[in-house]
């Protein structure tokens, strides 16, 4: 057994034998509290340097069960002391500084009710700063929050369940886990209840089930341990509290039984666990307190060590540990003597007991080697530490002895795990019965120090090696040959370096492992394990994997001619030495816009090297393109040439200007694997890259163009007037798009006005038309896109990107002058010379002067002659010869509109481009010719005579009626006096002519007149004197031939006219006097009434 050592302190007396509490701050600062004599509490605090402090707790406490927990969870902030007393109602708590000293005042009351009792308690701290303290009474267990200053928060919470020894672990969330024990008659069960941070019960849980009452510790990260001791054995069962769960569990054999309840645990700092336990004492002995440390996953590199073993502790109370820095811990135990109880404080100083190793003798064979292993260093220890290194007292005394490669030297310590790397080789032939021997000790688990522990054996042990003589095998000779990727070698009998110390001749040779690649006996595969004679050899050959590059290697053994084989396999090793393999591109089609360009990247020759994995080095243009051309930043590119990789973003391919279709070009692959030894960096076969050039339509083109249009013209389109080009592609004319239009005149499409933007479609230009404003000789023009029928896929243009202009010079045409019809007034027998301004000539468009005069048609009733001469009809006469033009009318005629002719003007404008220089519609001027006056006296005046005669009688009185063959009007012309009406004016018709004839009173004016609408009249005319006589309308006279009319007192009248069948009728007309002579205008209207008038 192992033992403990250390330095046994009595920190109280005279106190009750319960058990004390502790915490520590993990750093050398901890807290023991304890009852004292029954009515207070005692109160240690040890600094890091082992200094106590003592304060007591005084007044009728009674405390039988204490709990000691960091306040807020930080050992800075103080400490919470919780306790209750035997079967006492009354849950008391004291705030503790980080010293231990009491603060606030009296002990708190937490808990005191009538008829109850608590049997559990615990305080823990959760994350929030709260702290939650839980006790057990016939209830359940309470749980009541409390926040940092220790005042209530929250309503208490009881959940009906019951166990003991309850246990505090908190979550990160504010919740937390209670875990206590459920005692029963056969089994014991370790419950666990969950909580959240609003005190909410969340789960209860059974976690484990001990055959015994277990004891249970927290551990520092969350989790929980319990154990207990049955039959012999510790088991240790770890807890997850959180996940209310059990993780991992151990058992441990005991070389003793122990004492019931005083199994106690506790973590260290540097994560073993501590159990301690009391050992009943044997043949008399006093009862020991024993421990036993366990590694935190649970297993076990020591055994039971003793801490203290004199009479007096509590056989049934554990003891309590107290955990410091560095893994060290305390015990704190119940020690009755003489009578007297008290507080025993232990700092505990772990003692090893050394190992011990076992000799041993080991068999091998002349040359042959020995490689240990663990199990030969057997280990006997009493603490049931393990085996950790072997210390080697003294070499062989023959043969050597290696750790790996290196050499072993005395006093070399060797780990465990490198056992399996010391060999002995006994030197050369050398063989016998303890032909060698080594001295080793043992080295355990356990701690050695200056305290008296051991961790090494003290005596040393031999290991004997017994070494079995043998026949000399040959051996054969480590050996590396260099060869190609890809290559081969035939193998010599050399090369296996054959040696035998005995002379014997190499006879065979047995492979036994094979190389990578093929290894080949007469293009036959050897196998591992086959022999091949010598004379064999020349058959065998070995070639590398395909590509392989880098070491292989195969094994091998010799044979002698004597059967003796190396027992050492040799290894003949092939350095592959890289042969570059050629790469390889890939044929590609690429596609391609017309007039597009394709700017090259490394993956458009499609590289592989599958062989060797190199990268694309570079790229040889091995023929060109067989149209358009292929650059390397902006030059060309020659067949041969090689493009680096990293140049390849600059090389370029632009198709022909408007090609479409195909080209191509080839090219072979450079790796960058280089050509040493004979390798191959580019591709041998070249390899295709085409271009499919997909048609992209160009945009056509029209042409500028002027067109000829005369003045007041018009200009049907033809598609040919917009000059249509389309070389690129040869795509037909779609339509034109009516870029602007003309400033001036008007473009119509069927006659309906074009817009600017309109596009009109080849099939209708033929309805398209430019009229220019009238008589406008200025240019005009528009401008215009021609559309092809090569349509945009692929961003290709069916437009004229640039408008072009059609323009027009339009021709100045003369355009005919006008004349104006005139009449002309003219007296009776008197020639008219005429006047420019006869003719009215006017040209408002052209502004052109008046040239000539053309007469078309002459006068019949009279002659028109030019400077004398006779005008023919269709003469012309120059406007400096009007002045000779002249009108003679025939002899005696007169009369409004009794003569006329029909002339055309023509102005001194050109005929050029059709242009017109003469009236085209002929004019009249008409000739109005007044009878000459013949002054007449007296008021009773006859006209008789026939109508049509040209002097019919004259009157007696003071006018007379003339009657113009033509015009078959009758004038009555008449001499008056100022203010002198006259009187009727009777004249004489043949039986049956009588008519009725409406006088008009003009100024010296002669011509027809409107219809009359006066009312009718007829009378009879006294011959001697004038006077009126009514009678019926519509009634003859007594003498039908002849008829008077009335004269009124306004200046208009109606008088009866000779003219076949007619009625007369009345009308005012206006008419009004000049000088002394009215002129009136007879007109023959119907001679019969009509109805109602």
């Amino acid at each position: 057994m192992s033992h403990a050592t250390g330095t046994m302190v009595l920190l109280d007396q005279s106190v009750p034998p319960r058990r004390a509490v502790t915490v520590g701050d993990g750093h050398g600062r901890y807290i023991i509290a304890h009852p004292d004599d029954g009515t207070a509490i005692a109160i240690h605090g040890f600094t890091v340097d082992g200094q106590a402090q003592t304060f007591t707790l005084e007044g009728n406490i009674g405390a039988v069960q204490l709990w000691l927990v960091p306040r807020s969870g930080d050992p800075e902030a103080g400490f919470i002391l919780l306790w209750h007393g035997m079967s006492s109602p009354t849950l008391y708590r004291q705030f503790l500084d980080a010293n231990g000293e009491p603060v606030g005042g009296e002990p708190e009351i937490l808990a005191s009710e009538e008829w109850t009792y608590i049997n559990g308690a615990v305080v823990g701290t959760v994350s929030d700063g709260r702290s939650i303290v839980a006790w057990v009474d016939w209830r359940g267990v309470n749980v009541q929050a409390y926040d940092a200053q220790g005042a209530p928060s929250g309503e208490r919470t009881i959940y009906p369940d019951y166990f003991y020894e309850p246990c505090f672990v908190p979550d990160e969330e504010g919740g937390f886990s209670i875990v206590g024990i459920q005692y029963g008659a056969y089994s014991n069960a370790i419950l666990g209840l969950r909580f959240d941070a609003e005190l909410q019960y969340q789960e209860l849980k059974t976690i484990a089930v001990t055959p015994e009452p277990p004891a249970i510790a927290t551990l520092p990260d969350g989790g929980l341990i319990a154990g207990w001791i049955s039959d012999g054995s510790l088991g240790i069962v770890f807890i997850d509290a959180l996940a209310l769960e059990e993780t991992n569990a151990v058992s441990f054999d005991l070389s003793s039984p122990s004492a019931y309840g005083s199994l106690a645990l506790a973590q260290m700092t540097d994560g073993d666990i501590v159990a301690t336990w009391m050992q009943p004492g044997a043949d008399g002995e006093p009862p020991a307190l024993v421990g036993l440390r366990i590694n935190a996953d649970g297993s076990l590199d020591g055994g039971v060590f003793e801490i203290d073993g004199r009479p007096g502790i509590a056989p049934n109370q554990p003891a309590t540990i107290t955990a410091v820095a560095g893994g060290d811990f305390f015990i704190t135990v119940t020690v009755k003597e003489g009578g007297i109880t008290a507080v025993h404080h232990i700092e505990v100083n772990y003692v090893s007991d050394a190992p011990e190793g076992v000799d041993r003798t080991v068999a091998l064979t002349e040359d042959g080697t020995y490689r240990f292993d663990r199990d030969d260093f057997e280990l006997r220890d009493a603490n049931h530490d393990r085996l950790t290194a072997i210390e080697i007292t003294s070499l062989p005394d023959r043969g050597t002895l290696s750790l790996g490669d290196e050499a072993v030297t005395a006093g070399m310590r060797i780990s465990v795990e490198d056992l399996a790397r010391l060999v002995y080789r006994p030197d050369p032939d050398g063989y016998g019965t303890s032909h060698a021997a080594m001295g080793f000790r043992v080295v355990d688990s356990g701690a050695s120090g200056a305290d008296g522990s051991r961790n090494v054996a003290v005596l040393p042990n031999t290991i004997t090696f017994d070494v079995a003589p043998t026949a000399d095998a040959p051996s054969g000779s480590n050996r590396a040959i260099s060869i190609l990727e890809d290559g081969s070698h035939i193998f010599r009998s050399a090369d296996f370096g054959f040696h035998d110390a005995d002379g014997d001749a190499f006879s065979m040779l047995q492979v036994t492992s094979l190389p990578a690649g093929a290894l080949l006996l007469d293009g036959k595969k050897v196998a591992a394990g086959q022999r091949i004679d010598a004379e064999q050899l020349s058959s065998l050959v070995y070639s590398p994997p395909a590509n392989a590059g880098g070491l292989t290697s195969f094994t091998f053994q010799v044979i002698d001619d004597g059967g003796g084989i190396d027992a050492t396999p040799k290894t003949l090793r092939f350095d592959i030495l890289a042969v570059n393999d050629a790469p390889s591109g890939t044929n590609r089609t690429i596609a391609l816009l017309e007039d597009g360009r394709h700017a090259f990247k490394a993956a458009d020759f499609g590289f592989s090297d599958k062989a060797d994995g190199h990268a694309l080095h570079s790229v040889r243009i091995a023929g060109l393109p067989s149209s358009g051309t292929l650059t390397l930043d902006g030059k060309a590119v020659k067949a041969g040439q090689t493009v680096a990789a990293a140049d390849i973003a600059k090389l370029a391919y632009t198709p022909l200007a408007n090609m479409s279709g195909t080209a191509s070009l080839t090219f072979q692959v450079v790796d960058n694997g280089g050509t040493a030894n004979g390798g191959k960096n580019i591709d041998p076969t070249p390899n295709l890259l085409s271009f499919r050039i997909t048609p992209v339509n160009d945009a056509p083109s029209g042409t500028d163009r002027t067109v000829a249009l005369r003045e007041d013209g018009r200009h049907a389109f033809k598609a040919a007037d917009f000059g249509f080009s389309d070389k690129s592609d040869g795509h037909a004319l779609q339509a034109v798009k009516f870029a602007s239009l003309p400033a001036t005149g008007t473009l119509t499409l069927s006659g309906k006005a074009v817009k600017a933007g309109q596009t009109v479609a080849a099939a209708d230009i033929a309805k398209l038309a430019y009229a220019p404003p009238a008589n406008a000789t200025s240019t005009a023009s528009f401008t215009f896109q021609v559309i092809d029928n090569g349509g945009t896929a692929n961003g290709g243009k069916n437009i004229d990107p640039t408008p072009n202009r059609l323009r027009f010079d339009i021709a100045e045409v003369n355009d005919a002058p006008s004349g104006a019809s005139k009449t002309i007034r003219i007296v009776e027998d008197k020639r008219y010379s005429f006047k420019v301004g006869d003719f009215g000539f006017s040209d408002k468009v052209d502004g052109d002067a008046f040239h000539a005069v053309k007469i078309a048609s002459l006068p019949v009733a009279g002659t028109l002659t030019l400077a004398g001469k006779a005008v023919k009809a269709g003469q012309v006469v120059d406007v400096s010869d009007i002045g000779k033009l002249a009108f003679t009318p025939r002899a005696n005629e007169f009369g409004k509109g009794f003569a006329s002719l029909k002339f055309q003007v023509l102005d001194d404008g050109k005929t050029a481009n059709g242009g017109k220089n003469i009236d085209p519609s002929p004019n009249t001027i008409t000739f109005d010719a007044c009878h000459r006056h013949v002054p007449g006296h007296g008021q009773g005046r006859h006209v008789e005579g026939n109508e049509g005669s040209r002097h019919p009688r004259r009157p007696r009185r003071h006018g007379h009626v003339v009657r113009s063959r033509r015009s078959r009007h009758l004038h009555l012309q008449e001499r008056l006096r100022p203010g002198h009406d006259p009187g009727f004016r009777p004249f004489r018709q043949r039986p049956g002519q009588a008519r009725y004839l409406r006088p008009e009173i003009r100024h010296r004016l002669y011509g027809p007149q409107a219809e009359p609408h006066a009312r009718p009249w007829a009378g009879r005319v006294d011959r001697r004197r004038p006077r009126r006589r009514s009678h019926p309308q519509g009634r003859e006279d007594r003498r039908p031939d002849q008829v008077g009319l009335p004269v009124l007192k306004r200046r208009s009248a109606c008088l009866a006219a000779a003219r076949p069948a007619g009625f007369v009728t009345r009308e005012n007309d206006g008419g009004e006097t000049s000088g002394r002579t009215w002129p009136t205008t007879y007109r023959a209207i119907s001679a019969q009434p009509e109805s109602g008038r």
